[in-house]
């Protein structure tokens, strides 16, 4: 029995050697980007990297920067304060966190992919985009709220503070500034100074 069809002419056993080597030497090479390298149709690339190598594209997730330990500081302190405001409530509560601006990859969702068989094989550093590099402050030299007399000051006149040993480090998710922040930004400044 035969097939019925044109042969095909471009699938070569060749064709999938050289793309399986390609996406092994760099699995962020986008299928667009082969395709016009190795002239061939973009369709027929992504044909052949999803039947014939059984590959797929997985999409980077943005994640918060944390350590092992930073984690681990963050589950025992949000513990801590969850049962302290179990007790007590929240009658009143202010922030005093400055915002922190990043300068981060540029992560587009739509294009930042990896070609691999699946998930379990991508490396863990390729898997996820960090949230945090290069903080950069917008207190402008001011001190901190963690600086020693900002604490003093805190501990005196408010006795249910929490000091800064009892805040879940690296916590950009805990700031009220971030849900605020969309709000603030419908209409985006023309300079960064109308921010502050």
């Amino acid at each position: 029995m035969t097939n019925a069809g044109r042969p095909r002419s471009v699938t070569t056993q060749r064709l999938k050697k050289v793309l399986r080597e390609r996406i092994r030497r760099n699995p962020r090479r986008s299928m667009r980007k082969m395709a016009s390298e190795l002239k061939i149709s973009r369709r027929s690339i992504g044909r052949v990297v999803k039947r014939d190598l059984e590959m797929r594209s997985f999409k980077r997730k943005r994640v918060h920067h944390l350590s092992v330990l930073v984690k681990g500081k963050r589950v025992t302190r949000s513990k801590g304060l969850l049962n302290r405001h179990a007790i007590h409530g929240l009658e009143s509560f202010v922030f005093t966190d400055e915002k922190l601006f990043t300068i981060e990859d540029i992560h587009n969702p739509q294009k930042d992919r990896i070609i691999s068989s699946s998930l379990e094989n991508i490396p863990e550093e390729l898997r996820y985009v960090s949230r945090i590099q290069k903080p950069l402050s917008v207190m402008d030299g001011a001190p901190a709220h963690t600086s020693n007399a900002t604490q003093a000051w805190f501990r005196s006149n408010n006795p249910n503070f929490i000091r800064k040993e009892e805040w879940p480090p690296y916590s950009p998710d805990l700031n009220p500034w971030t849900i605020q922040s969309g709000q603030s930004w419908k209409q985006m400044p023309v300079q960064s100074l109308t921010l502050m």
